[in-house]
């Protein structure tokens, strides 16, 4: 996977929130497992109580490098100085906000607040190198108004941009998520690979497992779009959450043959 560096194959990582159970347990163990595994990236959901700039210091133990971290909108808005110290000293090219639910979104004064005010965080960001993301669940792609969330967010905070999780897309439009690529193209910066046995109600399972057609369109979005994949499973584990991100791993080298 050396040649994830070089950029002539993607960058491929974990979400660590796939394995949270195990990292609440043994943060180190698990680590150790997911190096073992053959991971060389992650992104950061939970530092386990560590400050997060000891904690990429604990993922480099194991040789592991964070990507990018999730952090709430809420913490971001309270401590967006802080955090862009921590980021800086940690080494991070990416700050997610990872939710916000559609109560927000339905209140249109509520929603004008959140995008201004995620703008204004992305700027100061911006000025440090560092990108702001937002990481889209299916609420902001089915459109209860006549402009859609997302279209509203990335039209109008021009430095917010895009992690795309593909499962969460499928599970709106029930489409091939290629096309939500299509649409978002330049604005995505990091790709959620999720796989979904079931939308309604929504039941997750081990990526290349699913409905989605990712030996097809992986290949299809890397011509598009140079940005990492990250692998994440929420729930429903065919063993355990290590063995999902096994599997996750496998099914994209599997694919990477093909590119």
């Amino acid at each position: 996977m050396d040649s994830e560096v070089n950029n002539t194959l993607p960058t491929i990582g974990l979400q660590l929130y796939t394995v949270r159970d195990a990292l609440s347990q043994n943060p180190s163990a698990t680590l150790k497992e997911l190096s073992e595994i053959g991971y060389k990236y992650v992104e950061i959901a939970d530092t386990s109580n560590y400050p997060l700039s000891q904690f990429t210091s604990l993922l480099s133990e194991y040789n592991l490098s964070a990507l990018s971290t999730h952090i709430d909108y809420l913490v971001l808005l309270q401590s967006s100085e802080y955090i862009i110290q921590e980021i800086k000293k940690s080494g991070l090219k990416y700050v997610v906000v990872p939710w916000i639910g559609p109560e927000v979104w339905q209140d249109v004064s509520l929603a004008e607040n959140v995008i201004s005010a995620m703008d204004n965080i992305g700027k100061s960001f911006a000025d440090e190198g560092i990108f702001l993301c937002y990481h889209n669940h299916a609420h902001e792609i089915r459109k209860t108004t006549e402009i859609g969330v997302l279209d509203l967010l990335l039209e109008r905070a021009e430095k917010v941009y895009l992690e795309l999780d593909l499962g969460w897309g499928y599970v709106a439009t029930g489409e091939n998520p290629f096309k939500l690529v299509e649409k978002y193209g330049h604005r995505i910066k990091l790709f959620h690979l999720k796989d979904v046995s079931k939308r309604d109600p929504v039941k997750f399972t081990e990526l290349g497992m699913g409905e989605i057609p990712w030996v097809e369109i992986l290949p299809e979005i890397w011509k598009l779009n140079k940005s990492p994949w990250i692998v994440e499973q929420d729930d429903n584990f065919s063993i355990n959450s290590i063995s999902s991100a096994k599997v996750g791993i496998e099914t994209l080298r599997a694919i990477l043959k093909r590119l």
